[in-house]
């Protein structure tokens, strides 16, 4: 009877552990892949062999504008609890001006995906640079484009002035080491930039010829 006894207990303590069962696995979420948005690309995505040529309109003097480099790229946000949170697309364009030998350089970073603070609205910055250090301007475009006046930090304000299914017309305001300006562009869909007003000037650059893959 004893050994009927210690045979059923072992038998339970056999079975009791073979039940309990591993506790489920979280499943890993897929990351929030966010592309760069068609409307961007159409005004700010240009590729190699692009060029634009404009006139000033108090010197008459030339301006030619091509693409150095170009780049589609990604960003990938910190991981949470072990699993990677969004991803997003990214690109980084820079323009040579043969006038005054300075680049642009204009970048699109996107929005910041929850659960991280940031920016709630993605935005194109065009930095200009020349010899890779001395800034001259910087400038932006929001997306979606239909935000007006947004301050970007306590030296730049951006303000849309007018938009249509293809001009977008920005004024860009700053301080800088030049001096207080202000500066407004005009940028028309799968051409870039058509007109740029440098008001401390009383300058207008035209767009007179262009060629641009996209």
């Amino acid at each position: 009877m004893k050994n009927f006894y210690k045979v059923s207990i072992l038998l339970l303590l056999a079975t009791s552990h073979y039940s309990c069962k591993p506790e489920p696995q979280v499943q890993p979420k897929e990351p929030v892949f966010t592309a760069i948005p068609k409307e961007v690309k159409d005004y700010c995505v240009f590729k190699y062999g692009s060029y634009w040529i404009y006139q000033d309109s108090v010197s008459g003097a030339y301006d030619t504008v091509t693409v150095q480099s170009y780049k589609v790229d990604t960003v990938n946000y910190p991981l949470i609890d072990g699993q990677l949170v969004g991803i997003n697309e990214t690109f980084g364009v820079k323009l040579f001006h043969s006038y005054d030998r300075f680049d642009d350089n204009i970048i699109y970073k996107g929005t910041t995906p929850p659960p991280y603070k940031g920016h709630d609205e993605a935005y194109v910055t065009i930095q200009r640079i020349k010899q890779n250090d001395v800034h001259d301007e910087t400038g932006y475009m929001h997306y979606p484009f239909g935000k007006t006046n947004p301050i970007i930090d306590y030296m730049d304000t951006v303000k849309l002035l007018f938009q249509s299914d293809s001009i977008l017309h920005y004024r860009n305001s700053f301080y800088s080491g030049y001096g207080y300006k202000s500066t407004d562009n005009y940028h028309k869909r799968n051409v870039g930039i058509i007109r740029k007003e440098i008001k401390s000037k009383n300058q207008v650059w035209k767009l007179i010829d262009f060629h641009v893959n996209q």
